[in-house]
């Protein structure tokens, strides 16, 4: 008791130091409170606890977590109340309607399966009435209806003679690479041998319900690990464009790469990470290839780099030097492909071509002054300017002004 005491001493001189709203900015957020929230320059049609924090922090720079905003002015006595927001209603003419469709069976509208469900009424009316209701609340509406034909979600259910097939074939010899079947290959099993859906954690009720006596070994930790074979084939396929595997992508990366694995071994794993799994598993893509593919191609790659060999006022420009801002000007007026300026070296580098300063001789500028007018132009990666070191002053005149400064020194402390 004494400890719950202390604890609560402690928050009031907490929240005691914190500030807060004075009783004339507490009048004022009671009376904006009673109006929507577009009024005092907040978007949306109603107040939430986001919303009231944030106009706290516009209006009076208070810089507390929501709840804990709206906590504190719960606790000044002022009155919150939230409201949701509220389903779009229907007509009484598409109730009726709705309720004539909801007699036909949802493969009549196009829609998987023999019995209705609440996802599939609401997308029912999402596609009859374009109106967007959640799976729960369009259960509700149908219910109001009453004959709607609503079912469990499962769409069939196993017979009494399938049921006895199915003791006879979990209750008989194993299969020899598994010692005992899992709830989700017995889930798989049922799918596969009688067309009937179930979801691994029913598989328990279910065998209950049919009085089967088998016990379901553990799932196995972690995602299942690709064999040999898969690992060999994934390796093969990444050596190769994602377009002869079957994928239309341009480049292997991790998204690519689950899919294949969903489609060739039918393994699912999360795309985040992907790369980890293969540097264990021993197959290792290339990570460099991995990105975005050119827009552009070999052909325009190479008109780019002979056309920024010349000054930009050659081409029509009325630029000096060439930039991120030019180049990519050009490139959206000779090939109507539209480029960042941020991404302008990136595209630069693959094509060997960078932006540099051109630091003409002496004698040359002397020569031609028209020389001197394009400063930057492209040159070649491959051969880089040489940076000019600063010239090293020589060590007297280092012991010259060494000695100076001694010399000073020993003049003020005589004087």
């Amino acid at each position: 008791m004494t400890r719950g005491r202390t604890h609560r001493r402690k928050r009031r001189r907490r929240e005691g130091k914190r500030r807060f709203l004075s009783a004339w900015e507490l009048r004022t957020v009671a009376r904006s409170l009673k109006g929507p929230p577009r009024e005092v320059g907040i978007a949306g049609a109603r107040w939430s606890v986001a919303r009231i924090h944030r106009f706290l922090r516009k209006r009076f720079g208070i810089k507390l977590s929501p709840r804990y905003s709206v906590r504190r002015l719960r606790q000044a006595k002022i009155r919150i109340k939230l409201t949701r927001a509220r389903e779009p209603r229907l007509s009484p003419r598409a109730l009726a309607e709705l309720r004539r469709a909801l007699r036909r069976p949802p493969s009549a509208f196009g829609l998987a399966g023999d019995r209705w469900s609440r996802h599939r009424i609401a997308l029912l009316i999402e596609r009859r009435f374009k109106r967007r209701f959640t799976p729960a609340y369009a259960g509700r509406v149908a219910r109001r209806l009453r004959g709607h034909g609503l079912g469990p979600s499962t769409e069939r259910r196993l017979t009494l003679a399938q049921a006895h097939l199915l003791q006879q074939m979990l209750l008989g010899p194993p299969p020899p690479d598994h010692a005992a079947l899992t709830r989700r290959d017995v889930a798989l099993l049922i799918e596969r041998r009688f067309g009937v859906r179930y979801h691994s954690q029913s598989i328990p009720a279910l065998l209950r319900r049919w009085k089967i006596t088998y016990i379901c070994s553990p799932a196995p930790v972690g995602d299942p690990r690709p064999n040999t074979e898969q690992l060999n084939a994934l390796a093969r396929a990444l050596k190769s464009p994602p377009a002869l595997s079957g994928i239309a992508a341009p480049r292997w990366n991790q998204r690519t790469i689950a899919s294949w694995l969903d489609q060739h071994s039918a393994l699912r794993y999360p795309i985040r990470g992907l790369y980890r799994r293969l540097n264990r598993w021993g197959v290792f893509p290339n990570r460099a290839a991995v990105g975005g593919a050119c827009a552009l191609t070999l052909h325009q790659r190479e008109e780019v780099k002979k056309v920024m060999a010349a000054p930009p006022r050659q081409c029509g420009y009325c630029a000096r030097r060439w930039s991120r801002a030019s180049v990519a000007r050009l490139i959206l007026d000779r090939f109507g492909i539209c480029y960042s300026p941020a991404s302008i070296p990136h595209l630069l580098r693959s094509l060997g071509v960078s932006l540099r300063a051109v630091r003409s001789v002496p004698n040359a500028r002397a020569s031609s002054p028209a020389s001197g007018a394009h400063q930057l132009t492209a040159t070649d990666v491959s051969h880089p300017p040489r940076p000019r070191l600063p010239h090293p002053r020589p060590a007297s005149s280092h012991l010259a002004s060494a000695g100076a400064c001694c010399s000073r020194r020993v003049s003020r402390r005589a004087s």
